[in-house]
């Protein structure tokens, strides 16, 4: 059995590091086990599997026995050949041979443990091209010198940009994790907005059930395009003219 001792990064970092890890053993017939899911397993359906209180003792036991030199996890490459009980840290692990099984697999049990009322669905349930845009600040303001810092006039030339791509009916949708000017973007964009109001988890799902999806360059958005399909643009370049052919989906 191998055991993962800590975690990188964020919500998105994480799912995606677990799949990547999972994956890799999975197909090598090795068990894995995750107790660093122990805060967020709650939201998906492979809650049963990660709970919160067996999994969050576990996870801190594993640390304490970490500080004590009891326990010296190793890096997880390529070349592991895990033992009976063994402890790895990731650095940056990337499985490259994710197949469509495995993404199959994942966007189950990655689903949402509960479901999202049918209020916030309805607005999804729209025979338009569903656009989704992911507006990132925050954190990004200072982080790498704040290259990926978008301003709000930015953003609706962004997707001013994107909507003329298509001849069809359109629907916006703007997920955030701060408040945005709605005003500022009805005024030039119309008032036919949704703008979320969710938890990340369920930003995620609602994310993936869009058409197209654009943002920084961000694992949210990558996640979201994994588990359901959905072709994604970053925004490396502010002045990089789009065409639809930038868009993917996500593999991992």
């Amino acid at each position: 059995m191998v055991l993962l001792t800590e975690s990188v990064g964020n919500h998105s970092n994480r799912l995606f590091q677990h799949i990547h890890i999972d994956s890799y053993f999975r197909n090598k017939n090795i068990t894995f086990y995750n107790p660093t899911l122990y805060d967020i397993a709650k939201n998906y359906r492979l809650k049963n599997k990660y709970s919160i209180t067996r999994n969050k003792i576990l996870y801190f036991i594993i640390k304490i026995l970490i500080k004590l030199t009891i326990i010296k996890p190793v890096i997880l490459t390529n070349d592991l050949k895990p033992k009976f009980l063994t402890f790895i840290k990731d650095s940056s692990f990337r499985n490259d041979t994710i197949s469509l099984n495995d993404k199959n697999y994942y966007k189950e049990i990655f689903s949402l443990s509960k479901d999202i009322n049918n209020e916030t669905l309805a607005n999804f349930n729209k025979d338009s091209i569903k656009i989704g845009i992911h507006i990132r600040r925050g954190d990004y303001k200072t982080w790498n010198n704040g290259i990926y810092y978008y301003s709000d006039e930015q953003y609706i030339k962004i997707i001013q940009q994107v909507l003329s791509l298509f001849d069809k009916n359109t629907s916006l949708y703007l997920f955030s994790n701060e408040n945005l000017d709605e005003n500022k973007y009805k005024n030039s964009l119309g008032d036919s907005i949704y703008f979320s109001k969710n938890e990340y988890y369920a930003d995620h799902y609602l994310m993936s059930i869009c058409d197209y999806l654009i943002g920084p360059p961000s694992t949210f958005t990558a996640f979201a395009s994994f588990i359901g399909n959905a072709k994604f643009y970053h925004i490396n370049d502010i002045e990089k003219k789009i065409s639809l052919s930038d868009f993917r989906i996500s593999n991992g």
